[in-house]
């Protein structure tokens, strides 16, 4: 398990595929808090074993170093993943501002 980490604050963990983030008042929703970090911050995205880390991991390869703003970001472009729709990743990829992923509360 590794820590994710933004501006120096601990905000989750990814594990495997998994990205669980922290919240005081909601600890189990993706959308429970938006962290936008303006130059952004790096995950490593691995297609062939399905799996995210904060870092390179040893002695794997087919890695790619993506860019997000938001965690927000990183869920949608997991989802899309999961659903094998290369469409939405790329969009979702390309939205490199505080408003990339929105959610309206109904």
């Amino acid at each position: 398990m590794n820590n994710l980490t933004i501006d120096n604050k601990k905000i989750g963990v990814i594990q495997g595929n998994y990205l669980g983030y922290y919240n005081a008042k909601l600890p189990d929703s993706p959308l429970s808090n938006f962290y936008f970090v303006r130059q952004g911050f790096y995950i490593w995205i691995y297609p062939n074993k399905e799996m995210v880390s904060p870092t390179p991991v040893k002695g794997e390869k087919g890695g790619h170093k993506g860019k997000f703003v938001s965690v927000e970001q990183v869920f949608a472009f997991g989802k899309a993943y999961e659903m094998g729709d290369k469409k939405s990743m790329g969009q979702i990829y390309k939205l490199q501002t505080k408003d990339s992923v929105q959610y309206s509360k109904k």
